[in-house]
């Protein structure tokens, strides 16, 4: 891996870091954050889990499992991302 790439693995490493941690108390800026990742990273599954999260915790989960579904295929595997995806769905009474 080239200097650069691991200058940018950082950055977004710590971008979603920060993310992670505006979820416990700003869940709207947790948002901005995550769709601010995903400008410059739009395949970024860990971006668009924290979008997903912070849309539900803003009483907004059909828009969570807007972002979720087209990862369904891919990370049906995933702890966190079935959890999210159940929470989401328990929030549009699908649960």
């Amino acid at each position: 891996m080239s200097a650069s790439n691991r200058s940018n693995r950082g950055n977004l490493d710590v971008a979603l870091q920060h993310a992670i941690g505006l979820l416990s108390h700003d869940a709207g800026l947790a948002e901005t954050q995550a769709r601010e990742i995903l400008k410059l990273y739009p395949d970024s599954v860990p971006a668009r889990m924290v979008l997903a999260t912070a849309l539900r915790l803003q009483w907004q989960p059909q828009k969570g499992l807007e972002v979720l579904d087209p990862l369904q295929a891919a990370e049906s595997t995933s702890g966190d991302f079935l959890h999210e995806l159940a929470l989401c769905l328990g929030g549009v009474g699908r649960g």
